[in-house]
C-alpha cells in the first residue's frame, strides 16, 4: 500500500501562499526593462520559489535533504544573499526581504483569513497536487531571468 506523502501544516502552506502572492504582484510591476535591478529580483525569487510547491507537497520535518529549514534558510536568508553577492541596492535587497519575511500571522492577515485559520478548508489532495503544480509552472519560466 502507498502511503501518503505528508503535506506541510496549514500556517506554512498559508505563509508560502502570501510569499507567493507577494512574488507574483512584484514581478507584474516589475516588468519594465528599464528598472534591471527589479526584473533581476523577481528572477530571483522566482528561481528560489519554483521549487518550493514540490517541497510542500512532500513536507517532512525529518527528512536528511530539503528540510523545511532548508526552504526556510534558503528563501529568507539565501535570496537575499544572492542579490546582495550581485551588487543589489538597499532598496532591492529591503523589497526582497520584504516579500520573503512575511511572518505566519501576517501571511493570514494579508490574505484575509482567521488568525487561527478555521475559515480555510484545503483543497483535496489530489486537486491541491494540481494548484500546486499551477505555481510551479508559473514560476519556472520567470525563474531564467536570474541565470
Amino acid at each position: 500500500m502507498q502511503r501518503d506523502n505528508p503535506i506541510a501544516p496549514l500556517p506554512v502552506m498559508v505563509r508560502y501562499l502570501a510569499i507567493f502572492r507577494r512574488t507574483f504582484a512584484f514581478t507584474a510591476d516589475s516588468a519594465d526593462p528599464s528598472t534591471p535591478e527589479r526584473v533581476l529580483l523577481g528572477g530571483y525569487l522566482a528561481d528560489a520559489l519554483h521549487n518550493v510547491p514540490d517541497m510542500l507537497w512532500r513536507y517532512n520535518e525529518e527528512a536528511s535533504y530539503q528540510t523545511p529549514r532548508d526552504l526556510e534558510v534558503w528563501i529568507t536568508q539565501g535570496t537575499p544573499h544572492r542579490l546582495l553577492d550581485h551588487g543589489a541596492s538597499e532598496s532591492v535587497l529591503a523589497e526582497c526581504r520584504r516579500i520573503v519575511g512575511i511572518s505566519p500571522a501576517a501571511a493570514a492577515e494579508e490574505l484575509h483569513l482567521h488568525s487561527d485559520l478555521a475559515n480555510v478548508d484545503l483543497a483535496p489532495r489530489e486537486r491541491l497536487s494540481g494548484y500546486l503544480k499551477v505555481f510551479y509552472r508559473a514560476l519556472e519560466p520567470l525563474s531564467v531571468c536570474a541565470e
